[in-house]
């Protein structure tokens, strides 16, 4: 796998959207890092590579080292071995408060006799810019203006996390380093904040690095995902090459829902389910094996008794519906439908199965 940095322009930016603002922030390389703790390999070997301007989510499961990783750019751990390199410059030895970084936690971490406005106005002082006016500016750039004089206990979970925030982005970092800031949050204020969190690093052009359990939060604000695997990258791609052409079954599982069916290869195509389809790389490259494919490459026919399988559940999702369909070959597969089929669709209804023409992952 690779983790060359991408090329840039000032028209580039999330799912093809432009950038609105020159890419401003620094480039940051993490250069084949290792940090053990005794016999436990929290990174082996990490490289990544962070154009200037880029966001870039770290995803992947509890104890893979994407937190590991975060600290060790913030400063906050040292590296067994490898380097940390910012705007081209070696910091592996060098204290957090002298790294140009700011830094975003899940717990809030704000002062609780503090106002919105102190608690922004302290990360300037740190740094010997007691300046007041850019507290405001960055107050204003969050939404929390009218609530600047408020305290901590004064706001909601999301109005705290946007104060952390804007702290964080007070005082010009080149590098901002985002460690699971949604998670304590609920749904619908995570959406918001996550969106807006986007917009604000596309405004601001600031270099991000953001690690995260939650695919969707990932897939939604990244210009690239890296889905991290036992302190090593699996695989770094744009959102949409993640999802639609994953290079290994554990990120195909990770990222999003795969139904499970058998294949067979054979020069570069796959048979399943009466369809034959192009194969991703990475494929077995011939004979039998087992075909990754998401619900919504799955297509329903009414059939009567020759069908393929029965619907066992159909659920109703808003704009979409989704049903569980047992295979008369003993396999289970989720079909994603048109909500307005979901009716239709009762438990003990038989169906056709067939595969739409995307390409598919076909491990052994």
């Amino acid at each position: 796998m690779t983790s060359e940095t991408p090329e840039t322009s000032e028209t580039s930016g999330t799912h093809g959207s432009p950038a609105t603002a020159e890419r401003s922030g620094a480039a940051v390389e993490l250069s084949d890092l290792h940090r053990h703790y005794g016999p436990v390999r929290a990174l082996d070997g990490l490289t990544l590579n962070l154009a200037p301007g880029e966001f870039v989510a770290l995803l992947g499961p509890s104890g893979c080292g994407k937190t590991t990783a975060l600290r060790i750019v913030a400063g906050l751990e040292r590296a067994t071995s490898g380097r940390v390199l910012i705007g081209g410059q070696d910091v592996s030895a060098v204290p957090t408060n002298k790294r140009d970084i700011g830094m975003v936690f899940q717990a809030y971490s704000l002062f609780p006799h503090m106002t919105a406005r102190r608690n922004v106005e302290f990360g300037l002082k740190m740094r010997g810019r007691p300046d007041t006016t850019r507290a405001g500016e960055m107050l204003e750039l969050v939404g929390l203006s009218a609530q600047s004089d408020r305290y901590p206990h004064q706001l909601s979970g999301g109005q705290q996390q946007r104060v952390a925030l804007a702290r964080a982005l007070a005082v010009a970092p080149a590098v901002l380093l985002l460690d699971e800031p949604l998670s304590a949050l609920d749904a619908k204020v995570r959406v918001q904040l996550r969106d807006e969190i986007r917009r604000i690093q596309l405004e601001l052009g600031t270099t991000t690095l953001f690690v995260t359990h939650d695919q969707d939060e990932a897939l939604a604000v990244a210009d690239r995902v890296g889905v991290m695997r036992e302190g090593r990258l699996e695989q770094l791609a744009t959102p949409t090459d993640l999802y639609t052409r994953p290079t290994s079954g554990f990120v195909a599982d990770f990222v999003g829902t795969v139904n499970r069916v058998a294949a067979v290869v054979a020069s570069g195509r796959a048979s399943l389910l009466g369809t034959e389809v192009p194969t991703l790389p990475g494929s077995v490259t011939s004979g039998p094996g087992t075909a990754l494919v998401r619900p919504e490459h799955l297509v329903l026919e009414p059939a009567a008794e020759d069908g393929d399988g029965t619907v066992v559940l159909a659920t109703f999702l808003g704009a979409m519906g989704r049903t569980r369909v047992d295979l008369d070959s003993g396999e289970t597969v989720v079909v994603q439908v048109p909500s307005g089929d979901v009716e239709r669709l009762s438990p003990g209804a038989r169906v056709g199965v067939r595969c739409s023409p995307s390409p598919v992952l076909v491990i052994e």
